[in-house]
C-alpha cells in the first residue's frame, strides 16, 4: 500500500493507515531527520508513540518490520523530512 504524506507544518509530514497484521514500513525521504510511529488500538481516540528515531538516528531511508499481538492497529507516521516514497507491505 502506498502512503500519502501530508505536510502538517513546515517541518512535519504525516500519513495514517490501518494495520491488519504484521507489516513493513519503507520510507525514502529527502533528508535525514526524526521519525515517530504512533499507534492506537481503536478506530478513534489519541495515538501513543511506539517507535522513535531522533534527528541523529533518523536516516534518509527507513525500512523496518513491525509486529504486534493484537490487530487491527491504527498507525500514524510523522517525519521531519519530506517523504518522496512511502510504502507499507503486509506479511
Amino acid at each position: 500500500m502506498e502512503l500519502v504524506f501530508n505536510e502538517v507544518t513546515d517541518k512535519a509530514f504525516e500519513a495514517e493507515f490501518e494495520a491488519t497484521g504484521d507489516f513493513n514500513l519503507h520510507l525514502e525521504r529527502e533528508n535525514k531527520g526524526s521519525l515517530v510511529v504512533y499507534q492506537r488500538g481503536s478506530a478513534s481516540g489519541e495515538y501513543v508513540s511506539s517507535f522513535v528515531l531522533s534527528t541523529l538516528d533518523g536516516q534518509r531511508v527507513i525500512d523496518y518490520d513491525f509486529g504486534a499481538l493484537v490487530y487491527p492497529k491504527w498507525i500514524k507516521v510523522k517525519s521531519s523530512s519530506k517523504v518522496v516514497k512511502g510504502e507499507v507491505t503486509f506479511g
